[in-house]
């Protein structure tokens, strides 16, 4: 079983995603990058973990969610970010890392069920 849900360093819902894992549900991350408006990837501490590890925003963000277990989703029409996406198996990040992403600010959902229209 898999649930879908938003989820990325500015709006991590870690009580649905810890809860799921005890439940065997594999968490799969909607929006993982923030969404196209977001200003997740010019935050300066990820900015920072990503100039030391020689890497994309984007990338230390999935990898962020892979050592947390979680599937990301990321979506992307440009063939380099496509290209790029993968390439997050060559690094860890340190627990000092995860915890600086962890403590990013909190923003709000990029979907409002209020406005949204299919």
């Amino acid at each position: 079983m898999v649930n879908q849900l938003e989820y990325h360093p500015d709006f991590a819902q870690k009580e649905i995603a810890a809860y799921c894992q005890q439940q065997q549900i594999v968490v799969e991350a909607w929006r993982p990058l923030g969404g196209p408006n977001s200003t997740l990837r010019n935050q300066p501490d990820l900015l920072a973990i990503a100039q030391q590890h020689q890497k994309q925003p984007a990338q230390i963000i999935l990898r962020w969610l892979y050592q947390q277990q979680i599937i990301p989703l990321p979506k992307s029409s440009n063939p380099a970010h496509i290209a790029s996406n993968p390439d997050i198996f060559d690094f860890m990040l340190s627990s000092e890392e995860m915890a600086r992403l962890n403590q990013l600010p909190q923003g709000t959902t990029a979907f409002d069920p209020e406005t949204y229209h299919s």
